[in-house]
């Protein structure tokens, strides 16, 4: 942290979740962690903008019930983000609104072990985030 502190970023992207969610990791654990860090984070001039997490239940590899159970996780997880981010005026990107039955249904998404996503994948995930980030990087300059 003290590096990435160092360096005097003007732009902080805290992508972390996804293997919280999954590995079971406690909501009231991860919730200190992430404060802990974008509290860091905050007390910079940087734009921080946070991850958010997406439907883990969307994994195609995962069946009901386990698939029921990572949708809710990843959802009360999402919101332990919003609220973070509340507390320190980060932003969240909204990962859920990217059309999610999509992500059920078109494996181009997903690489062959059906858990990670695929290149295609990725390309989505880095479009919405850049969906996020573009108005938010005019208004930091004033040209939004």
């Amino acid at each position: 942290m003290e590096a990435t502190l160092a360096f005097g970023p003007d732009l902080i992207l805290v992508a972390v979740g996804a293997n919280d969610v999954i590995r079971g990791v406690s909501v009231r654990a991860f919730e200190g962690k992430l404060d802990e860090l974008i509290g860091a984070l905050a007390d910079t001039d940087a734009l921080v903008i946070m991850s958010g997490v997406g439907d883990m239940g969307t994994i195609p590899r995962l069946h009901p019930p386990l698939r029921n159970v990572m949708t809710r996780r990843s959802e009360r997880f999402n919101r332990v983000h919003l609220t973070v981010a509340a507390r320190y005026g980060a932003h969240v990107i909204d990962q859920r609104s990217d059309d999610p039955a999509s992500w059920y249904t078109d494996r181009s998404l997903w690489s062959p072990d059906l858990f990670h996503v695929s290149a295609a994948g990725h390309q989505r995930w880095a479009d919405l985030t850049w969906r996020t980030i573009e108005p938010l990087l005019g208004a930091a300059h004033g040209t939004s």
